[in-house]
């Protein structure tokens, strides 16, 4: 059995479903209304705030500072042409600038490590020479003691003086002075 339907109730689901139907596309509206209020500065009208229009905002403002500044590399404007190569010239200059003086401390460093070289074999030679000097001084003491002692065991005023170098030298210079005249 069909239950009958009023037509009041007919009526108002059309009207529900017209009413629904529009309620959709009023709220599409709206959104669109909301879109088309957006400020620059990322605030809707109804106070909500949108984050990405002001990211974009942001960026936006950056870029300009960044293309106004003269450190900017060549992408941003050819009006600061004369201004980067006069920066680059700068940079240029204060490069050979460290370059020369780098240059000119090796150089020192190799004529300070050529003089110390210079002073260490100067300083070896005075050594061997001493040594040499040593060594004959040490033979030269050796046969004055030897004639000496010789000399002693004939002459017994010589037996007599005492054994001290200064006095064996000074006696040995006497007696070959004796012997070359």
């Amino acid at each position: 059995m069909a239950l009958p339907i009023d037509e009041e109730d007919e009526d108002e689901s059309d009207d529900e479903d017209y009413h629904l139907s529009n309620s959709s596309d009023n709220e599409s509206e709206e959104d669109d209304d909301d879109d088309e209020d957006d400020d620059d500065d990322g605030e809707y009208d109804d106070g909500e705030y949108d984050d990405e229009k002001d990211d974009d905002n942001e960026k936006e403002e950056r870029l300009e500072d960044t293309m106004d500044h003269p450190c900017t590399p060549m992408t941003t404007s050819i009006t600061h042409l004369p201004e980067y190569l006069d920066l680059l010239e700068k940079a240029r200059q204060i490069e050979r600038q460290w370059m020369e003086r780098v240059h000119r401390a090796q150089k020192e460093q190799e004529q300070d490590k050529r003089a110390a070289d210079a002073l260490q074999e100067q300083y070896r030679s005075q050594r061997r020479t001493n040594r040499e000097m040593d060594k004959a001084i040490k033979e030269r003491q050796d046969q004055l003691a030897d004639v000496f002692i010789n000399a002693s065991k004939d002459d017994p005023i010589l037996n007599k003086l005492p054994w001290d170098w200064p006095t064996l030298d000074r006696i040995m210079s006497q007696l070959e002075g004796e012997e070359d005249n």
